[in-house]
């Protein structure tokens, strides 16, 4: 910015050439005039940004499920947020059309409690879902109070996560019975995650894809 004391120029006002003229505190200023910067964002940039603009999206959309809850869980000792912790460990899920690219590497849980290695869908018809696993811990230990969660998505782009309801059952049971409508009748993206009573803290997820039945 220049201050110009010419009295030649005092009325003087308005854009000329690459300088815009303008009063201001009784003074006669000028500053240069630059075309606007053009940002030219290349593929990989506009796929980043779509990517942030979904992962953001599956979030916001879930706020009323435990996924807000268990993030900030376990960012607590982390220089991020719940929420930053979530899309960065989720971004790269999303793809070019803000949908799920991959539905194996999202992740809905994370957390320091154990998760059992042997969970599997043992079998599956329609309407309903059967899930076992073994303990390696002893049947004593406090672990085997932990509670079964279970949410799906049914791959269509609803990003909304559908809750079982599963609360009674327990990690000693060693296997669970699923009552879902939709079982068998269409694609369903599982997700299975333990919690321990109090909800305060979370074990890592496991996804199991079921294809519909034919």
């Amino acid at each position: 910015m220049a201050i110009i004391f010419s009295s030649a120029l005092q009325h003087l006002k308005g854009k000329i050439g690459n300088f815009i003229f303008y009063h201001a505190k009784g003074q006669l200023r000028m500053r240069s005039y630059g075309k606007p910067n053009t940002i030219c964002w290349t593929s990989e940039q506009k796929l980043q940004q779509n990517r942030l603009r979904a992962v953001v999206f599956f979030y916001r959309v879930n706020q009323t499920t435990l996924l807000p809850k268990i993030w900030k869980i376990a960012a607590r000792d982390m220089v991020m947020s719940g929420y930053n912790l979530f899309i960065r460990e989720n971004m790269s899920v999303f793809n070019a059309e803000h949908s799920i690219g991959d539905y194996s590497m999202l992740h809905v849980s994370q957390g320091r409690l154990e998760f059992p290695q042997t969970l599997q869908v043992s079998s599956y018809g329609r309407g309903e879902i059967r899930l076992m696993w073994a303990n390696l811990l002893p049947k004593t230990s406090s672990n085997m109070s932990h509670r079964l969660h279970v949410v799906w998505l049914d791959g269509k782009g609803d990003f909304s996560l559908h809750v079982l309801s599963v609360a009674d059952v327990s990690r000693r049971d060693e296997e669970a019975v699923l009552p879902l409508p939709e079982a068998g009748s269409k694609d369903l993206h599982l997700f299975v995650y333990f919690s321990n009573k109090e909800e305060t803290q979370f074990s890592p997820d496991r996804y199991l894809f079921l294809p519909a039945i034919e």
